[in-house]
């Protein structure tokens, strides 16, 4: 298994959580406890990762530059 970051996976998401999303983190579909939130883009291994398409995790991480995360 590879490391991944969750800013390029389908299961992640910047837009369900704001106020996280200012700091760097967003929510992954898989998580089972509703308040945990992952950073965007720490490299780290992931049995749940599946690759999103590339222009949403483009977008994301522009995103997240714009907001001076990057």
């Amino acid at each position: 298994m590879s490391d991944v970051r969750c800013v390029d996976c389908s299961k992640f998401s910047l837009q369900e959580d704001k106020g996280a999303a200012l700091i760097g983190h967003g929510k992954c579909a898989e998580e089972k406890l509703p308040h945990v939130r992952y950073k965007a883009l720490l490299k780290k291994q992931c049995k749940a990762y599946s690759p999103a398409i590339e222009q949403q995790a483009d977008a994301r991480v522009e995103w997240l530059r714009k907001q001076g995360i990057v």
